[in-house]
This record gives C-alpha cells, structure tokens and sequence, in this order.
C-alpha cells in the first residue's frame, strides 16, 4: 500500500505513474558527484580560514598547497559530469 502521510503517498503514487527509465546508476554517481564536491568545498573554506590565521610561513605553505589540491580536486570533479 501507500505511505500514510500524504504528502509521502503523493510522492509514491507519482513515482509509480513514471514510466519512464531510470538509470539507477547514474542517478547514484550524480548523488555522489554532489555529496563529494560538497566535502570538498568545506574543506577549501576550512583550509582558506585556517590560513587567515596562519602562526608562520611553514604552516601558510602547507595551507597553500592543500588549497591548491582541494580546488584542482573541485575542478576534476566538476569536468566530470
């Protein structure tokens, strides 16, 4: 049967009605693609505000470099949708 709350059991009937095809796999690697270019932008925030407060050169350089990783990785990821 259908879910008890409403709004839940319009969703389901509306789901049901579709015919077209779902490609269960790509809808999974688009879910993925969102979850880790989300990460990643929390991690350049984390990174860029860490070197806002950055004690001296070594820690800026190390800060620098991941920053530069996490944006080429951001980068990638976007390519490849």
């Amino acid at each position: 049967g259908w879910p008890e709350d409403e709004g839940a059991a319009s969703l389901a009937r509306e789901l049901a009605a579709d015919d077209r095809a779902i490609d269960w796999m790509e809808e999974a690697r688009g879910a993925v693609r969102v979850l880790v270019q989300r990460r990643l932008r929390e991690e350049l925030k984390d990174r860029q505000q860490r070197l806002r407060h950055a004690l001296d050169a070594e820690e800026s350089e190390r800060l620098m470099e991941d920053i530069g990783n996490i944006a080429q990785s951001i980068k990638d990821w976007s390519a490849s949708t």
